[in-house]
This record gives structure tokens, sequence and C-alpha cells, in this order.
């Protein structure tokens, strides 16, 4: 057999039944022979999740080290770690099981807006902005609260670099009478 206890492995089929998600990792718990030459692995993530598997249903999982590029230049955290995601769903339902948790509904909106910037029929670059900054601000809003996202835009409203120069305030004020 060619794999050892211990290695980490990406899953890419699905012969035995197995519930892993393809580009899932996993790791080899016990080698059997009880099915023909079988592993049996935990999820990396979720160590509940143990099942048998075949060669021919993963490969070895190469670590990508995370490093710090002083230079300004690409970071190993940018690159794409699994072959086997063919779409941005496959990318955003990695990174909601994995990484975004419960902000996955709002984070999902946005990655979705960066990725089609205006292409999707009907819409424009202006309006992917905006749903990008909504969906930003409700995340923001779940780690925060609604009054510290409100103070924001409030500092936001006010700081320097959106207010419109040589303009007086008071002749936009709609909300006091005209004399």
């Amino acid at each position: 057999m060619k794999h050892k206890v211990g290695d980490k492995v990406v899953i890419t089929g699905n012969i035995s039944s197995h519930s892993y998600k393809i580009g899932e990792v996993a790791v080899i718990t016990d080698v059997s022979k009880e099915f023909g030459d079988c592993y049996y692995c935990n999820s990396a993530v979720d160590s509940t999740k143990r099942y048998f598997l075949f060669d021919d249903e993963f490969e070895e999982y190469q670590e990508t080290p995370i490093t710090q590029d002083a230079t300004g230049g690409p970071s190993l955290y940018y690159d794409m770690p699994y072959a086997t995601w063919v779409t941005t769903n496959d990318q955003m339902e990695y990174l909601a099981e994995h990484k975004w948790g419960k902000y996955a509904i709002h984070l999902k909106d946005i990655f979705k807006g960066l990725c089609r910037w205006g292409d999707k029929q009907g819409t424009t670059p202006n309006y992917d902005a905006r749903k990008i900054i909504y969906y930003g601000l409700r995340v923001l809003m779940m780690l925060e609260g609604k009054a510290n996202v409100q103070k924001y835009l409030s500092d936001l409203k006010n700081d320097p670099q959106f207010k419109v120069l040589g303009v007086n305030p008071e002749l936009y004020d709609l909300t006091k009478e005209i004399d």
C-alpha cells in the first residue's frame, strides 16, 4: 500500500459511497485489507467523519505553507488549494463550511458581487458595489451590533473624503424650512 497512517489526503472521487465532499481533506487513521486495499480516514476538520477509501478516491494532500511576503508580492493564501474546484460555487461552499461559518449568508453575496462585477444581465458595477457594501455592513452588524454600525456610518458621512468641498451643508439640509 502506498500510503501510511498519518498521511493527509484530499478527496478526489467517490467509489465507496463515503460522505466526504470532493476537495475535503482527510487523515489516514488505519490501513486495512478488509475490503481489498483500503484506508480508514477521518476528516481533517471533523474527526467524527470516518470512512474507508480506496486509492482511486484521493490523492496526497500538498501542504502549502503560508509565508509573509515582505515585498508586497503574491502570498500563498491567495492560491486555490484544490484542483477539484471547478466553479466559484465550489470555493464558496468550502469557505462557508471551513472558514466563514455563520457569516456565510452574507459573505457569499459579497463574493458573488465581486466575481460577476457588472456582468450579470441587468446589473452594473454600481449595483454590485452597493450590494457588496450592503452585505459588508450586515456582516459588521453581526460582529459589532447595530449601534456600532450606525456610528460607523455617521463617522463615514462626516469623513472629509466624502464631503463635497466648498459647499455649505445647510443649503442641502432638507429638514429646515426655507425663508
